[in-house]
């Protein structure tokens, strides 16, 4: 520091304090004066942006991820142990949607099949889920997959049209689907069935009536599943014990995102799949099933509503409880173990800043040696000596975090919208939508997740300043002024 700049501050010096205008204006220039601050603030910056931008985008992948399974499964499930089957299903239908917490209920069963589109092709296997699909549009997000796989459609025709390409055989049924209603009400409708089935998909109707189906967004393109078109199915029947076919017609097509279940999954009446595989009850006639889904009205503790289910079904046997985070613990436990991990890595970028503000006060406390000693020779206490450097230290800290929150935060807001310039530009896809089954990137930007960054980053920072300001604090001038 210039002795001009010195002396016009000694002669503001009271008694042994240094007023706080001199230490901002001291702690301004040593900030200014060296361009290994600078990085300092943008190591700082650089790794709390990019801890928003990784972990909001984890966040938005397991949300996401939650939400698929969440959607094809159930939040409760309450399933036989029985080869039989639930024992008067709908008299414990009607008793669980009495539990408090319960939105509805839907019967359904589970079984495996094969499937021949027509007579030349190959049979390929896939997984048979019958449900009651007026029910499981109240209870379930059946509704929403009738409309994403709609908006699937009318882009991919799009798309086909701007490429200036003619339609491949596995996309000749887009525009059909691009037309099917967007509510299983409407899709189960004689007006549907009978009439608009056939003028979208161009297909001859057939002379008897057959049971409607829906199939997954890639089973209709991987095995050509379109609508209107009449498949034959063959499973074993549990109460016959033998092979049972029968041809069923493409009335719908359903994407929930989730790739096996889209491509191994064909879902059918209840009714039409009880008499496909023989489990009416002879006495009744009301069809068997193995499982009910129940659907927890929003806002309350999944937990505890499958406790009061539990209480509520105790006096019937060989049942089983258990929510979708159980029947996916497996996959949840994967989830959580990489965020984990994530979370360590990244938490050496934390450490690292903090110890990139220790490396510049340390060098400053070198190189201003002869600077502190002036100071404390003219009357500066060893307090507004550390004090200059905690302003320091803290001036990056804060400087750096609130610059790095700001663009992280933007950034993983336009993620998506960077993505899709960069592929227009380049041709390069970051997250190919055939890869990880996606229409745009999942991002979260989490309230918790922004605390838990920002909150360490300067507890660490602000830590990492208090050693050089404590060496600084205890030198000595006359040590420092030896050889001035």
């Amino acid at each position: 520091m210039h002795p001009v700049e010195l002396g016009f501050f000694h002669r503001r010096l009271r008694g042994r304090k240094i007023c706080a205008v001199y230490g901002w204006f001291i702690a301004y220039k040593y900030l200014v004066s060296r361009f290994i601050t600078f990085a300092a603030l943008l190591t700082v910056a650089s790794g709390v942006a990019l801890l928003i931008v990784i972990l909001s985008v984890m966040e938005g992948f397991r949300t996401d991820l939650q939400d698929r399974i969440r959607g094809t499964s159930s939040d409760i499930r309450i399933e036989s142990r029985s080869l039989t089957g639930l024992k008067d299903p709908f008299r414990l239908k009607a008793l669980v949607e009495r539990v408090p917490g319960v939105r509805g209920a839907v019967p359904s069963f589970e079984s495996l099949g094969m499937c021949r589109p027509d007579p030349e092709s190959e049979a390929s296997h896939f997984f048979l889920q019958a449900l009651d699909l007026r029910g499981e549009a109240l209870v379930g997000h059946l509704d929403e997959y009738l409309s994403a796989a709609r908006k699937r459609a009318e882009r991919d025709v799009n798309d086909s049209k701007a490429a200036e390409r003619s339609f491949r055989f596995e996309d000749r049924g887009l525009p059909s689907i691009a037309r099917q209603p967007g509510q299983i009400a409407e899709l189960l409708s004689p007006a549907w069935l009978q009439a608009g089935l056939w003028e979208a998909s161009g297909e001859l109707r057939p002379r008897t009536p057959l049971p409607p189906v829906l199939v997954g967004y890639e089973a209709m393109q991987n095995f050509s599943l379109f609508l209107g078109r009449t498949l034959r199915l063959t499973s074993y029947s549990p109460v016959s014990l033998r092979a049972r076919s029968a041809e069923f017609v493409v009335a719908g097509v359903f994407l929930s995102r989730d790739y096996q279940y889209d491509s191994r999954t064909i879902v059918l009446p209840l009714d039409a799949g009880a008499d496909f595989l023989e489990l009416r009850d002879p006495g009744t006639r009301s069809p068997g099933v193995s499982c009910l889904r129940v659907a927890v009205a929003d806002g309350d503790d999944l937990e505890a509503v499958e406790e009061r289910i539990r209480q509520a079904v105790t006096d019937v046997p060989f049942l089983r409880v258990r929510t979708w985070k159980e029947e996916k613990a497996s996959l949840l436990r994967a989830v959580r173990i990489e965020k984990t991990v994530v979370w360590i890595i990244l938490g050496v970028l934390i450490l690292f800043a903090g110890f990139m503000i220790f490396i510049v006060l340390t060098v400053q406390v070198v190189e201003k040696a002869r600077d502190l000693g002036i100071l404390q020779s003219i009357g500066s206490t060893s307090r507004g000596i550390a004090r200059i450097y905690l302003l320091i230290g803290s001036t990056v800290c804060f400087s750096g975090t609130v610059l790095g929150s700001a663009f992280g935060v933007a950034f993983s807001l336009s993620i998506d919208t960077i993505q899709r310039w960069l592929y227009l530009l380049v041709g390069f896809e970051v997250f190919p939508r055939s890869v990880y089954y996606i229409d745009r990137i999942p991002v979260r930007v989490a309230a918790w997740d922004l605390a838990v960054i920002i909150a360490p980053t300067v507890l660490i920072s602000l830590l990492f300043s208090v050693i050089p300001a404590y060496w600084a604090a205890r030198k000595d001038p006359v040590v420092a002024l030896r050889y001035e």
